[in-house]
């Protein structure tokens, strides 16, 4: 994982659950024909970022879901121990 500033996360393209089906698409395209793809795109690593979006994004909706349905007014409190939690877990 690559720590970037505000600015940077600013620019990063993003994707939505209706960009999904048409990466999707375009990996099934790249897949049966290479000519698709710029001559500088390695796809067994496009295969690779794909493989961990698909894995990640299940766990960041649940993320998301719980996140949702933690009272604002312990959310500040709840992150200041998760962070204690980190911290301690690090000097283990």
């Amino acid at each position: 994982m690559i720590a970037i500033t505000p600015a940077e996360r600013q620019a990063v393209p993003k994707m939505s659950d209706g960009t999904i089906p048409f990466v999707e698409k375009a990996m099934d395209y790249a897949r049966e024909d290479a000519q698709f793809l710029p001559p500088y795109t390695d796809l067994d690593e496009v295969h690779k970022d794909w493989n961990a979006v698909k894995n990640l994004v299940p766990m960041l909706r649940d993320i998301q879901q719980i996140e949702s349905n933690i009272n604002p007014k312990y959310q500040c409190r709840l992150v200041k121990e998760f962070l204690l939690f980190l911290g301690k877990k690090r000097e283990r």
